[in-house]
């Protein structure tokens, strides 16, 4: 095979490459768009990715901050209010998929840096997150990415591993990490302490306290608050992690389809230069072997 057809095979190639990561970029942006857009059953108003867009860890606090102030007078040594110890438990949220440049990683190496050397439990959403830390030999426990935030399928499994460590390490404490979308340029890294809840309320009047709590379960109303708890904070992530992969594919995917259409330019310089090369050295034999034959130049 000629140098030329070798350029020439390559050069289709690239443009097919080309090709599949446009699309691949378009369909990603169009999720993203959507997904914007996409206004949640409970909302009236269309959805605008801001501070106060989706219920943040202070707002999900003001909702439940009557209750963890009952729990906090009626126990002091409630599983919610305080958890000291150094075991230590984190969750991420990370992909199923690539083309998503550094997010992954920037998310993986935050959660290793808030966990100790001792006793700790880590839980990633998303296969890309599993893989990495597969490759550096950490244990973790991994689940499936959210495929979809609007129905949220897979978050109930998360958040009942959850629970259960939660409980089962009255001691521990619980860390949240994952990407929080601002824009398509832009995603920062969140990291929330799930439990205990650090916040100090007014506490409540004693006598208000054994008129409300002492007449119901209070462990369990305390492993239902968790449970919303838990679960309110899950889902914002959840969200938020969505908008970040997708933002972060579009990006990434952006750069490596101005990298292919540079990349097809220059090959297609090389390849019309090797031709016209390879043409030139043909004509150039064609009018020797007539010299050698005796023939007549070329006309």
């Amino acid at each position: 095979m000629s140098a030329s057809q070798k350029l020439k095979t390559e050069r289709r190639f690239l443009g097919e490459m080309h090709g599949m990561l446009e699309v691949m970029k378009q369909v990603a942006a169009s999720e993203l768009k959507h997904l914007e857009a996409w206004l949640r059953p409970e909302e009236a108003a269309p959805l605008v990715i801001s501070e106060s867009q989706l219920p943040s860890r202070s707002g999900a606090l003001g909702e439940f901050s009557g209750l963890f102030q009952l729990l906090k007078a009626a126990r002091p040594d409630s599983l919610l209010i305080k958890r000291a110890g150094a075991t230590a438990g984190v969750v991420c949220f990370t992909s199923d998929s690539g083309f998503v440049g550094d997010l992954n990683s920037r998310v993986i190496r935050q959660a290793l840096s808030v966990l100790p050397s001792g006793e700790r439990a880590c839980f990633v959403i998303g296969s890309q997150g599993g893989r990495i830390l597969t490759e550096q030999g950490t244990s973790h426990k991994g689940f499936p990415g959210i495929r979809d935030p609007k129905t949220m399928e897979g978050l109930s499994v998360v958040r009942e591993a959850l629970l259960n460590w939660t409980f089962a390490e009255p001691n521990g404490s619980l860390t949240l990490i994952y990407p929080r979308y601002r824009s398509i340029v832009r995603q920062d890294l969140v990291q929330i302490l799930i439990l205990p809840i650090e916040e100090t309320r007014t506490p409540l009047s004693p006598t208000m306290t054994r008129d409300v709590l002492l007449e119901g379960p209070v462990k369990q109303i305390e492993q239902k608050a968790a449970f919303w708890w838990i679960g309110t904070l899950l889902k914002e992530a959840a969200w938020h992690a969505k908008l970040c992969e997708l933002a972060a594919r579009v990006n990434h995917l952006e750069g490596s389809v101005d990298e292919l259409g540079r990349q097809q330019r220059q090959m297609t310089f090389q390849y019309f230069h090797a031709l016209h090369e390879e043409m030139d050295t043909a004509v150039r034999e064609v009018y020797a072997s007539r010299r050698i034959l005796g023939g007549g130049p070329l006309r």
